[in-house]
């Protein structure tokens, strides 16, 4: 339990005070431990750091694809558009998530490649995931037959631009207005007859 109770604490510290203002002593100050208790648990800042991250990274996969399992499949519109403005109702409930893309943008310089191969990781895995959806919702007749790759990167790269639009700026109007508008002409796009 005190495990999760120094992750909980650290991850707290790591989003507000950032990787290189945040201490053993500090996180160790608000479980309540000695920072010598720490290392009973992780061998370093480092060790804490990247177990709360490899956490934080199952929470935008497990996002998506609880997203995709609870939604009517058969609407691919629905599906899609809640998805994209889930992510900001994600960020701002979740603490995990938010850490996860802060520091995917701003990881610590001597944790970079490991941090890079995370997000690969992710990457890899919602780039399969959505070039087998949209090609089942193309078997389906749900949508318009067209190459896939080019549909699963157009919706990825929105995906992205929402997540910049949240790190970066997080003006709950203006991001709504993006969603809006990416989604808008997006959709317009995939469902076009070629």
């Amino acid at each position: 339990m005190r495990k999760e109770e120094i992750k909980q604490a650290a991850l707290e510290l790591f989003a507000s005070n950032g990787f290189e203002g945040t201490s053993l002593a500090d996180i160790a100050g608000v479980v309540g431990l000695k920072k010598q208790s720490i290392y009973s648990h992780f061998k370093d800042k480092d060790d804490l750091f990247l177990s709360i991250m490899k956490d934080a990274k199952s929470t935008e996969i497990d996002y998506y694809r609880a997203h995709l399992q609870d939604s009517d499949l058969s609407r691919p519109d629905l599906v899609l558009a809640s998805l994209l403005f889930g992510v900001k109702n994600l960020y701002d409930t979740d603490a995990a998530f938010q850490f996860w893309l802060r520091y995917g943008f701003y990881p610590p310089k001597h944790l970079y490649d490991i941090v890079q191969a995370e997000i690969s990781d992710n990457v890899s895995q919602m780039e399969q995931d959505f070039t087998e959806l949209f090609s089942s919702w193309m078997e389906q007749k749900l949508i318009p037959e067209q190459d896939v790759e080019t549909m699963k990167e157009a919706y990825m790269g929105i995906l992205d631009a929402v997540i910049v639009e949240i790190v970066y700026v997080n003006e709950p109007q203006r991001t709504q207005k993006k969603i809006t508008a990416l989604w808008q002409i997006f959709w317009r796009g995939i469902t076009l007859k070629a």
